[in-house]
């Protein structure tokens, strides 16, 4: 379409930040939108100069499909739909503005969360044997086998450095051992859960599983940027459960 053509039609590109309701198929089904786009008219696309009305009225609205409030409006033929009279129809409780920010900051906090523990999640899914592999590398930084900087600056080295074998977790002699085996996980998995989302914002892999495909990916995705962690409080928080991988 030509932007003559643009101009002269109803077409419109929908902001980032909108929120996206479905009218035709997944009726009632609703989104915000993460980037600008274009839609076809089986979505009613609402844009708000306030973000936290925005996130009152999604919350809202997703409770609505929650709790099938569409069903008595939706009209049967070829397939079940609404329009826009009808949505525009739909009826709900809006508080004062400042009750509004607490509720949809609410809401936005929690979806984020939930995002959060569903891509730990998938990484606890597909990523076990990654998981393993970092844990074999924490234990053979624990006992000074490999040093940071090795890793640092040549990932590969731990392919190419002799693994030592050898007791560990029976050495530990403290009665905290569950919590600091289940702290190490957790932090293993955030740092990964972080070093996927990047990857996956910025077009370098499409899915969890497709991350953790390959050795190559590894060594030169994975480790080397797992190793910037270490800088960080989550890396530190890491090493300080080390003494249960010592031999």
């Amino acid at each position: 379409m030509t932007e003559d053509g643009l101009n002269n039609s109803a077409a419109w590109v929908v902001p980032s930040g909108a929120i996206c309701l479905a009218m035709y198929a997944s009726v009632g089904k609703v989104g915000i939108c993460e980037l600008d786009l274009a839609t076809s008219q089986a979505f009613y696309n609402m844009v708000f100069d306030s973000q936290a009305l925005r996130d009152y009225v999604y919350a809202r609205l997703d409770k609505a499909d929650a709790n099938a409030e569409w069903e008595p409006l939706i009209s049967t033929g070829t397939q079940a739909n609404l329009n826009a009279e009808k949505v525009k129809g739909f009826q709900m409780a809006v508080p004062c503005c400042e009750e509004a920010d607490l509720v949809g900051s609410f809401f936005r906090g929690l979806d984020s969360l939930i995002a959060l523990h569903q891509r730990e999640l998938e990484i606890l899914k597909n990523g076990r044997q990654t998981i393993f592999a970092i844990m074999g590398m924490c234990y053979r930084l624990a006992n000074m086998d490999i040093k940071e900087k090795d890793i640092v600056d040549d990932p590969k080295s731990l392919g190419t450095i002799p693994f030592t074998y050898g007791a560990v977790l029976s050495n530990y002699k403290h009665d905290d051992i569950h919590k600091k085996l289940e702290r190490t996980i957790r932090d293993i998995v955030y740092i990964l859960s972080e070093i996927y989302q990047t990857a996956y914002d910025n077009n370098l892999t499409t899915s969890v599983s497709n991350f953790f495909k390959t050795d190559l990916k590894y060594y030169n995705d994975i480790v080397r940027k797992f190793m910037n962690y270490f800088r960080l409080m989550i890396g530190e928080d890491l090493k300080s459960n080390f003494e249960v991988f010592k031999r």
